[in-house]
C-alpha cells in the first residue's frame, strides 16, 4: 500500500474513511494499493487521480507503518506530494471528510494504524521553517 503526505503551507491532507469501506472512520493519508505492474510511485500517483483529482508529482518516501490486521498484514510507505497549487479536490469515492491538518493537529484526529507510525516525522517536516523532509 502507498499512501500521500500532501503539504501545503505547514500542513499535510488527511481523509476520513467513508462508513462503506472497511476501518470507516479511521484518519489516512490518502492512496491505496499497488498493481502489479506498477512502482510504488507510478501507483500513488495513480490513486491521487482516481480518489482526489490530483496528478501531482510525487516525492520522497518518509516512512513505513505496519498493521498485522485481523485477516492480512497491511504495510504502508508514504511519499511526500507537494501541493503545487491551482488544483482542487475531486470528488471523495473512500472518504467521507478530508482536513488540512498542521503539526499541531495530528492528534486530533484518529489515525488509523497503520498511518500512525509515520506522524513523528511528518510532525517535524511540517514544523521545519523550509518544510524540508530531511
Amino acid at each position: 500500500m502507498v499512501g500521500a503526505a500532501l503539504l501545503r503551507r505547514g500542513k499535510v491532507l488527511a481523509a476520513r474513511r467513508a462508513p462503506h469501506v472497511s476501518a470507516a472512520g479511521k484518519w489516512e493519508f490518502p492512496g491505496g494499493k499497488i498493481e502489479d505492474d506498477e512502482t510504488p510511485q507510478q501507483a500513488l500517483r495513480r490513486e491521487l487521480r482516481e480518489e482526489l483529482g490530483l496528478d501531482l508529482a510525487i516525492g520522497e518516501l518518509i516512512g513505513r507503518g505496519i498493521d498485522d490486521h485481523r485477516r492480512r498484514r497491511i504495510v504502508l510507505d508514504v511519499y511526500v506530494v507537494p501541493w503545487t497549487g491551482g488544483r482542487s479536490l475531486g470528488r471523495l469515492l473512500d472518504h467521507d471528510e478530508v482536513r488540512w491538518l498542521g503539526p499541531q493537529d495530528l492528534d486530533t484526529v484518529d489515525w488509523a494504524t497503520a498511518d500512525r507510525p509515520i506522524l513523528p516525522k511528518l510532525r517535524r517536516i511540517l514544523q521545519a521553517p523550509d518544510g524540508n523532509p530531511a
